[in-house]
């Protein structure tokens, strides 16, 4: 269906790791198993923010882009990941190594913000990012009604996967494992 490690980040990565959303999350997959991506897609975006904000941030779509002193959780993910990634005041080994395999999706929490999943559908025009916006499928916005392909639901799939795994990355507990 989607190739060799299709039923491993469905099992492992979502739903054997998110037991409380696994109805949701079996849905979604049957969804998509069944090319049903109209309904897929945004089942699959809704569990985005409510993943995120389980570990005690803000979310994805939701929170601020700019914080005050000491309100770091308050940010959207990946301007938090931005900060957690390049904060070396603290000099804690564990945080340095959780910098560390952050460094990897660099790429990614950098450019994060400018993506056309995380601005509002007036930021972006529908037809040149493939109807891929989170803002206009949820909200029903006429201009994006032609969201439902494979790779958009794929996008959704990916998405979710960089978000388990940024989150995991932060709530490793390298001490037991040092």
């Amino acid at each position: 269906l989607c190739g060799d490690y299709y039923t491993q980040i469905k099992n492992d990565y979502i739903l054997n790791k998110y037991s409380n959303r696994r109805e949701i999350f079996t849905e979604a997959f049957n969804l998509f198993e069944d090319e049903r991506y109209i309904a897929c897609i945004p089942l699959l975006l809704s569990q985005v923010d409510g993943i995120i904000m389980e570990s005690g941030l803000k979310g994805f779509f939701l929170g601020k882009n700019k914080i005050k002193e000491n309100q770091t959780k308050e940010l959207k993910y990946i301007e938090y990941l931005k900060k957690y990634a390049t904060d070396f005041e603290n000099g804690n080994v564990e945080i340095l190594v959780k910098q560390f395999f952050l460094s990897f999706y660099e790429g990614a929490y950098n450019e994060g913000g400018s993506l056309s999943i995380s601005r509002e559908s007036s930021q972006v025009e529908a037809n040149e990012i493939g109807f891929f916006n989170r803002h206009g499928i949820l909200h029903g916005d006429s201009n994006y009604l032609e969201y439902g392909t494979k790779i958009n639901a794929l996008k959704a799939i990916s998405l979710l996967v960089f978000v388990i795994q940024t989150l995991d990355i932060i709530n490793q507990d390298f001490n037991q494992t040092m």
